[in-house]
């Protein structure tokens, strides 16, 4: 389904200038429940939703995860005593390279498009699809997925719901990515009652090891160390503070095994962390100077370190604005942004445009949730 035009929040410009955008979702839940990308509802102050009958509805933003980039809207007014039509949520895991798929979407405004296409890959990560700061695995497509189409339904040949079109790879054809529904079917009931999504993190960089990198490894005179000629995923970094650094990982160190399932290269520490809750004890096995050790690490919340982390950088440039004395500080209630600032993130690239080949969720001006249902396949109706 389309959303129709919303109004975002701060748009540039003089006073009165509304900034829009428009995006896609799907009707999950009979009284309304909407689920789509994060990106498209991100600063809005007000949500429409167009469903095919051409109703256009107010909804309100009740959740939003930035992390897996969904969020669940709730349609205002209606559903209690006509009920929605609701999309057939599919299982992703039964998901294969080469099965058909459709992108249903709202695509520059253009209502109940579908496109055709085949999974080209799955469990693509979030750094080899260029959003790294994704805590989610991707399906990889070549169905058209266009600005407009975020937060649309990627059905299967049964007409249901496998993932949610979400982003593309920038100056490419053929390249679309969508999380996949079961992730979505994880929290977005939690969403929807407006709770904050806890997602686990242990505080180390980590690359693939494989016997035969590590042979090569081992045969060179100036490697810093010598590696076991085993499959694993051997820490390169660990970051101070963090649940990691207080388990005893070293550099060098390679894990074979977490949760009791065999490791075989940095992809899958990722997959088992996800799947860990925050606090939770896990144990590891570790290879490090030739002995098998057995280690325990309990997983923290990744955004209450951002925010412990975000704290200490502030508390630490106001020190060095104060020690040189005549540094700007903000007057209570001020923002923290220095004069002639932009108020955005540092380094962010405008909106609408991504680095050379970085993917990019999709935004379009005058955002829009429509409802365009989906012809010829039941249960689609209030799909974009």
């Amino acid at each position: 389904m389309p959303f129709g035009p919303f109004d975002g929040g701060g748009g540039g410009g003089g006073a009165g200038k509304v900034e829009q955008g428009q995006g896609s979702g799907v009707i999950f839940s009979a009284d309304g429940l909407v689920l789509t990308n994060a990106h498209v509802v991100n600063g809005a102050n007000k949500v429409t939703v167009t469903l095919t009958d051409g109703r256009k509805l107010l909804a309100t933003v009740k959740g939003a995860d930035e992390l897996t980039d969904l969020a669940v809207l709730k349609i205002e007014g209606e559903g209690e005593n006509i009920p929605f039509p609701v999309a057939q949520l599919g299982d992703s895991e039964e998901l294969s390279v080469g099965d058909w798929v459709i992108a249903v979407g709202n695509p520059v405004g253009l209502d109940s498009t579908v496109t055709l296409g085949i999974v080209s890959s799955l469990k693509r990560s979030s750094q080899e699809v260029g959003i790294p700061d994704r805590k989610v695995t991707f399906i990889q497509t070549d169905a058209a997925i266009n600005p407009g189409n975020s937060g649309g339904a990627l059905v299967n040949e049964r007409g249901e719901v496998v993932g949610i079109n979400t982003a593309i790879r920038a100056y490419a054809e053929g390249i679309g990515f969508a999380i996949p529904v079961n992730k979505a079917k994880q929290i977005m009931y939690e969403l929807a009652e407006g709770r904050a999504i806890q997602h686990p993190y242990i505080g180390v960089h980590m690359t693939t090891v494989t016997p035969d990198m590590a042979r090569q490894n081992n045969l060179d005179p100036n490697a810093p160390n010598e590696l076991p000629e085993v499959y694993g995923a051997m820490v390169i970094m660990v970051l101070p503070s963090t649940p990691a650094y207080d388990a005893g990982l070293r550099r060098f160190d390679v894990v074979i095994e977490m949760k009791g399932a065999r490791i075989k290269n940095a992809g899958d520490i990722v997959s088992q962390v996800d799947e860990c809750m925050v606090g939770e004890n896990v144990p590891l096995k570790v290879l490090r100077a030739g002995r098998v050790m057995d280690l325990s690490i309990r997983p923290r919340d990744v955004l209450e370190m951002r925010q412990r982390q975000q704290l200490q950088q502030q508390q630490q440039r106001q020190q060095q604005q104060q020690q040189q004395g005549g540094g700007w500080l903000p007057f209570p209630g001020e923002s923290q942004m220095p004069p002639g600032g932009s108020g955005g993130p540092p380094n962010t690239p405008p909106p609408g445009r991504g680095g050379g080949g970085n993917s990019s969720p999709h935004r379009t001006p005058g955002r829009r949730f429509g409802g365009g249902g989906l012809p010829g396949l039941p249960g689609f109706p209030g799909l974009p």
